[in-house]
């Protein structure tokens, strides 16, 4: 069964227990089967006997990159979008934003359980490429006229 230490006194070496069924599990340091000691908050894994924890292992906990609420990575998509947002005003901005959506996009392809943000990296792409567009005829309607200009002088 799986619970979590709500108390543990060092003194005594015992502790409590609430297991995922609502119950309470009382326990001794004899029981504890892990290296470091009980620490409150910690998940544990135990068997019961009556109203006795048992045979208590450390659950240990993995630690994520994670920037979003589902835990999954969303780090380039997060770039991909403020980067190409950036470029609305700073053209060169948005090719970033391109470059991070394309490499966010690959990532959720690959490992969707680990990497999130599709929606975040799709609207830094649209938003990167316009941005690139806008740009792209910008310049070649500026390159234009200074040609013309140049033609008449």
């Amino acid at each position: 069964m799986k619970g979590k230490i709500l108390d543990y006194n060092i003194q005594e070496s015992k502790g409590i227990i609430s297991g995922d069924d609502g119950q309470r599990y009382s326990f001794e340091n004899k029981d504890w089967k892990a290296s470091e000691l009980p620490k409150v908050n910690q998940v544990v894994d135990f068997e019961t006997d009556e109203l006795n924890a048992k045979n208590i292992y450390a659950q240990t906990v993995q630690q994520s990159n994670s920037n979003s609420a589902d835990g999954k990575n969303i780090t380039f998509p997060l770039i991909s979008l403020v980067s190409s947002i950036v470029g609305i005003f700073f053209g060169l901005f948005a090719i970033v934003g391109i470059i991070f959506g394309h490499l966010a996009k690959s990532n959720i392809r690959t490992n969707p359980k680990e990497f999130g943000g599709s929606g975040f990296a799709t609207a830094g792409l649209v938003i990167g490429y316009i941005c690139v567009i806008i740009w792209l005829i910008t310049m070649l309607f500026l390159g234009g006229t200074f040609f013309a200009l140049l033609l008449n002088s």
